[in-house]
């Protein structure tokens, strides 16, 4: 990112999450709205393929010594996306913050 200062990098990132959210959410809405088997099939393997990357990147310690500690954090931040694109609450929240924590 060209001659942005390292707050204005975080806030091009914390901006761009938010509208790539926002856009997976609506599109889950549709989708499910659309056709709610289906929905629920390839919600649930884009669920699985970013567990799977998530298992690799903490495997090969891409980050590092916070690794662990990074791949959790995005494991909860894509979960709450996850869940809130699909409605889900409580026991039926996302598995991805569990499969994506290496402790568990």
């Amino acid at each position: 990112m060209r001659d942005l200062s390292p707050e204005d990098a975080q806030a091009v990132d914390r901006l761009a999450f938010h509208l790539l959210r926002e856009a997976y959410c609506d599109l889950a809405g549709v989708m499910m709205r659309a056709n709610a088997e289906a929905a629920r099939t390839v919600l649930g393997t884009i669920e699985q393929r970013l567990t799977d990357t998530l298992g690799r990147f903490h495997s090969e310690t891409a980050e590092g010594a916070a690794s662990t500690a990074i791949v959790i954090a995005v494991g909860d931040r894509i979960g709450d996306v996850m869940d809130e694109a699909q409605n889900r609450t409580g026991a039926g929240a996302s598995a991805l913050r569990r499969a994506a924590d290496p402790r568990s």
